[in-house]
């Protein structure tokens, strides 16, 4: 899979092979889900940070007896809704007063 500059494979079998004692040769694959590259991931989806352009997207596939592109791709979007800064930080100035302010009340109960 390629996306603009960076490359990342997903390998889901491993293949060794082997010659028998006729001369026969015959492939043992053994199934894994590897990932390398630089395109993060999460579960079977690549996760593209920013917008999203789907003409920098090729996906190559790969088999023991041919290789072709991948055309027809489902494409998900997931958008993230950002917080506003602002808000965030004053959510979290009025939980500390509301906690300091349980603490004062909890400490002037203790001493009486």
């Amino acid at each position: 899979m390629k996306y603009g500059e960076n490359n990342t494979s997903r390998k889901f079998m491993i293949g060794e092979r082997n010659t028998d004692s006729y001369g026969l040769q015959y492939t043992v694959f053994s199934r894994c889900d590897l990932w390398e590259g630089s395109i993060p991931h999460m579960g079977d989806e690549l996760l593209i940070i920013g917008n999203f352009d789907p003409s920098k997207l090729h996906i190559m596939y790969y088999t023991p007896y041919e290789s072709f592109e991948i055309t027809d791709i489902e494409i998900v979007y997931h958008k993230n809704k950002g917080e506003n800064p602002i808000l965030t930080t004053l959510k979290f100035i009025i939980e500390m007063l509301m906690a300091m302010y349980a603490g004062y009340k909890i400490i002037t109960i203790a001493i009486e």
